[in-house]
């Protein structure tokens, strides 16, 4: 259930005079980028916007986005008018010239990210992480998470081979198959799902 706040900080910022929506007519079109989690993927899945917005003369246009980065991409060269990322991505949009406009923010729960490996793995803790390949998105609120974990571990992303994959990909790495993680060269998956959570 998405809380009252939230439902109306969306609906707020689904209503902000954003640079060549206003000019369409009759209708208003928001185009809003959304990730398979979070309010927005919570309102998407409720209607909770359409609802809020009926009779107001403004038409939702949905895109989903398998992370940040491409979300975020779409934002700069027009294709979108808002849409959510986790912390790091907008950081990296910004450093290289993004024009960007923070309109909100949330914290998600701690236990929503995890480092995923095989339950037949090996790896019992950060530390076995060394010499291993490591799965994140480059660049996003994953790729954040992994440069932490490590550190706790007394780590870096030097001791570790990184590997740039989408959520998509990286979920069917954590499903069970005949490879052993960091034996066969496989990836370590990092996503943001509870199924058997290790070393972090």
């Amino acid at each position: 259930m998405i809380r009252r706040r939230h439902l109306i900080s969306l609906a707020a910022a689904a209503t902000l005079p954003l640079p060549g929506v206003l000019r369409a007519a009759p209708a208003l079109k928001i185009r809003l980028g959304w990730q398979k989690n979070g309010v927005l993927a919570l309102a998407k899945a409720q209607g909770a916007l359409e609802k809020r917005l009926a009779g107001k003369g403004v038409d939702i246009a949905w895109s989903e986005f398998s992370s940040g980065p491409p979300l975020l991409e779409a934002l700069g060269a027009d294709a979108l008018d808002f849409g959510p990322t986790g912390d790091v991505t907008p950081l990296f949009a910004q450093a290289a010239g993004g024009n960007l406009l923070y309109v909100g923010a949330y914290q998600g729960a701690a236990s929503g990210s995890a480092i995923l490996v095989h339950k037949d793995s090996d790896i019992t803790n950060l530390a076995g992480l060394r010499g291993r390949k490591l799965a994140f998105k480059r660049g996003s609120s994953a790729h954040n998470f992994a440069v932490k974990a490590l550190r706790k571990g007394g780590l870096t992303t030097d001791d570790v081979t990184p590997v740039d994959l989408p959520p998509p990909t990286r979920r069917r790495l954590s499903r069970p198959g005949p490879s052993t993680p960091g034996r066969s060269g496989t990836p370590i998956s990092l996503w943001r799902k509870k199924i058997r959570k290790r070393a972090c």
